[in-house]
C-alpha cells in the first residue's frame, strides 16, 4: 500500500488504483492461507478457496472469486461486497489500455474503500462457518489440556477468528447442541463432543466478558430440565465461580440436587468445588449441613479438612472416626487409611479428644473383626497418626473416670500401645485404672498383658500412682 500511496502523491492516479487493489487482495488471500492453516474454517470453505489458490498459481485473475468466498464465510459482509464489487471497473479501466485518465478523487475512493473494508481488519468468520467449529468439537484432541484456563485460551484463540456479529449465534448453537447431545452414552464420539461443547461454554465463560449475560441465559434454562442439568452441573465444576452469577431459585436447583446426591459421584465433588471456590452464602451453607445429615461424611476427608468451613471439617472429622470403629473391615480400613493419609497439617486439626477416639475406635474396629484382620489392624499400631497417643494420653489424664468407664475395648487399646511402643501411655493408662479402682472395667487380663510385656511401665506406673495419690487435684 506504501507504493500506491507515493504513486497517488506523485499523481499516477491509475497505478495508485492498481496497486492498492493488488495489495488489498493479497492482504485477503494470505490472511486466508493462514486462518485454513491454522485449523479454521468448514470443508466446503477449503474446497472453495482452493480454487482460488489454483487460479492465483496459475496467475489467472482471482480477486472476484476470493471476494465471494470471503462473502460466503461471512468475513464481508453484503453490502461491503457490493462496495468493492463497484470498484472493479475502476481497477479495470485503470489496469488496460482505455482511454482512462484516473483521477484524485477515483483513487482516493479506491484506497480508502479498500482499507476500510480489507486492509484494516482481520479475517474473520461469520455465522454461515460457525458449523465447521462445531464439528471440529467432534474431535477428542479439540483441547489439549482440561484445566480451565488452558480451555480459555483455546477458546479465545477460536474467538478470534470469528466475526462478532456471529457471537450470539454461536452461543444459541452450542446450547442447541449440547441439548440434542443429551441421550448420548457416557463413552464414543457423542460423549467426547457433548464434553467439549460444554468445555467450550466454560472457556467462554472464563474468556469473553462480553458474552456473558448472554451465557448466563442460556445456563439458567440448563437448570430447568433434568436431563440438561447435569451440563450446568459439569460446567460448574470447571468453573465454580458462575455459582455466583446464577439467580438464588437457580442456585437453590443446583444446591438441592447435590445435596440429594452428596455420597456420589455426581454430589460431592460440586459442593467440594463451590465450598472451595468460596461462592456460597451463610445460608446455603447452613442448608446444605442442616438438611444433609451424610454430608460431612460424603466428602474424602482429605477434600474436606482444606476447606474454609470450620463445622463441615469438625463433622467429617467424627463421621471418619465413627466409620473407624465399623464392624465392616473394609469400611473401618477405608476410614482408617484416610486418618493415615493425611498430611501432617491436616492431622493437627485432631484436637485431644478426637485422637483420643480414634485410638478407642481403631481398638473398637480390632474387637469388631475376626482373624486375621483383627490382627492386622492392632499390629499395625498407629502408623503416622502415633502422635494421636498424646492426645490420648493428656485425655485420659484429664478425664480418667469418665474415659475408662465409657471405654469397652481395653485389651485392644493394650495392644496397640504395645504395638506402638508408647511406654507413657501404658504408663497413664495402668496408674489412671489404679488410681480410679477401675480395673473392672479395663480387665485384668489387659493389666496383666501390659505388665508382663512392659514391666517398665508397670515399675513407673506405681510412681505414678504414688504421686497420684499424693496429689489427688
Amino acid at each position: 500500500m506504501h507504493e500506491a500511496l507515493r504513486c497517488y502523491h506523485a499523481g499516477a492516479y491509475r497505478a495508485a488504483i492498481v496497486l492498492s487493489f493488488a495489495c488489498a487482495f493479497d492482504y485477503l488471500r494470505r490472511s486466508f492461507e493462514e486462518l485454513l492453516a491454522s485449523g479454521g474454517g468448514s470443508k466446503a470453505l477449503r474446497e472453495a478457496f482452493n480454487k482460488v489458490r489454483e487460479k492465483f498459481e496459475a496467475q489467472d485473475a482471482y480477486e472476484r472469486q476470493l471476494l465471494d468466498v470471503a462473502a460466503s464465510a461471512g468475513s464481508v459482509t453484503p453490502e461491503e461486497r457490493k462496495r468493492i464489487n463497484a470498484l472493479f471497473d475502476f481497477r479495470n479501466l485503470a489496469a488496460h489500455p482505455s482511454g482512462y485518465p484516473g483521477t484524485a478523487e477515483d483513487a482516493r475512493a479506491v484506497i480508502t474503500t479498500l482499507i476500510d473494508v480489507l486492509l484494516a481488519k482481520p479475517v474473520l468468520l461469520g455465522v454461515s462457518e460457525l458449523e465447521g467449529l462445531l464439528g471440529r468439537l467432534q474431535t477428542k484432541g479439540f483441547f489439549p489440556e482440561t484445566e480451565l484456563q488452558k480451555v480459555a485460551e483455546v477458546v479465545a484463540h477460536e474467538m478470534k477468528r470469528i466475526h462478532s456479529t456471529a457471537h450470539a449465534a454461536l452461543v444459541a448453537k452450542l446450547f442447541a447442541r449440547q441439548e440434542a447431545l443429551v441421550s448420548t452414552p457416557s463413552y464414543g464420539a457423542g460423549h467426547v463432543e457433548r464434553t467439549n461443547v460444554r468445555r467450550f461454554i466454560s472457556g467462554l465463560w472464563r474468556s469473553a466478558s462480553s458474552l456473558k449475560p448472554l451465557l448466563l441465559t442460556r445456563l439458567e434454562r440448563l437448570a430447568e430440565k433434568p436431563e440438561t442439568s447435569v451440563d450446568l452441573r459439569e460446567i460448574l465444576l470447571e468453573a465454580p465461580e458462575l455459582f455466583s452469577a446464577l439467580t438464588i431459585l437457580t442456585r437453590r436447583r443446583v444446591l438441592d440436587y447435590a445435596r440429594s446426591v452428596a455420597d456420589t459421584m455426581d454430589g460431592w465433588p460440586l459442593l467440594f468445588a463451590l465450598v472451595q471456590a468460596d461462592v456460597l452464602q451463610q445460608d446455603e451453607r447452613d442448608f446444605l449441613i442442616n438438611s444433609s445429615p451424610s454430608l460431612a461424611s460424603a466428602l474424602p476427608l482429605g477434600h474436606a479438612l482444606t476447606l474454609d468451613w470450620p463445622e463441615l471439617r469438625q463433622r467429617a472429622i467424627a463421621g471418619t472416626l465413627h466409620r473407624v470403629g465399623s464392624s465392616n473391615f473394609y469400611t473401618g480400613r477405608a476410614a482408617i487409611n484416610a486418618i493415615q493419609e493425611l498430611p501432617p497439617e491436616q492431622a493437627q486439626q485432631f484436637d485431644d479428644r478426637a485422637q483420643a477416639e480414634y485410638v478407642l475406635q481403631i481398638a473398637k474396629a480390632a474387637r469388631n473383626t475376626t482373624e486375621p484382620a483383627r490382627t492386622m489392624v492392632l499390629n499395625d499400631g498407629l502408623g503416622s497418626r502415633a502422635s494421636f497417643l498424646d492426645g490420648f494420653t493428656r485425655v485420659l489424664d484429664a478425664h480418667a473416670k469418665q474415659v475408662l468407664e465409657e471405654g469397652s475395648c481395653w485389651k485392644e487399646v493394650a495392644q496397640l500401645l504395645l504395638a506402638s511402643g508408647r511406654t507413657d501411655s501404658i504408663q497413664a493408662l495402668l496408674s489412671q485404672t489404679a488410681n480410679h479402682k477401675a480395673e473392672e472395667h479395663v480387665g485384668a487380663e489387659t493389666f496383666a498383658l501390659l505388665i508382663s510385656e512392659c514391666p517398665e511401665a508397670a515399675t513407673a506406673a506405681q510412681a505414678r500412682l504414688k504421686a497420684l495419690e499424693a496429689n489427688p487435684g
